[in-house]
């Protein structure tokens, strides 16, 4: 059994292209490697940036257990889960769909978590306005970073439908509130 070098996905003996990310495999492709460790093209990242990047992204990504096809013919339906409560759209539209349903499951935490927080921080600010006035304005300044993360998990759950991907969003998406 052969994988594909871009995506991981299984791929057929003899296939021309990758089922999942459309990687091409019938073409000699030229030998940077030489070229890259000489920095000729490019530096990569360095140690911080990938212990950064692996210090928030670093979460099971379990593509390799969907079937290809089924990405495929779901990616487009699944990006509206990520967009509010339009998780609906894929939850009726393909509910038989593994793929889809992670990604609604991933989008409904999402949400949630956005909808708490911002409702949470709004009757806190209404309570301080009635006590102290200046402090109601503490909640208001704290609604930005919870609106930030929010088209941040937004974000990163679209970049990982696109890309075929079933990878948890960072801290919250371990949790199951539906079953795929």
């Amino acid at each position: 059994m052969q994988y594909c070098p871009r995506c991981g996905a299984t791929i057929m003996e003899g296939a021309k292209f990758c089922n999942a990310c459309g990687e091409r495999f019938d073409v000699q492709q030229p030998d940077f490697s030489q070229d890259f460790r000489q920095n000729r093209y490019t530096r990569g990242p360095s140690e911080q940036e990938n212990a950064v990047y692996n210090m928030f992204n670093n979460t099971p990504d379990t593509s390799y257990e969907y079937d290809p096809m089924d990405i495929n013919q779901n990616k487009t339906l699944s990006i509206f889960a990520y967009l509010g409560i339009l998780f609906l759209v894929p939850l009726f539209a393909a509910p038989n769909s593994r793929f889809a349903r992670f990604h609604i499951n991933q989008g409904l935490i999402v949400f949630i978590a956005h909808m708490a927080l911002t409702f949470g921080l709004g009757i806190l600010q209404t309570i301080f306005t009635f006590i102290f006035f200046p402090l109601s304005f503490l909640f208001v300044i704290l609604t930005v970073p919870v609106q930030i993360a929010a088209i941040i998990y937004i974000i990163l759950g679209i970049i990982n439908v696109t890309s075929g991907r079933a990878k948890e969003l960072p801290f919250i998406g371990h949790f199951r509130i539906i079953r795929y």
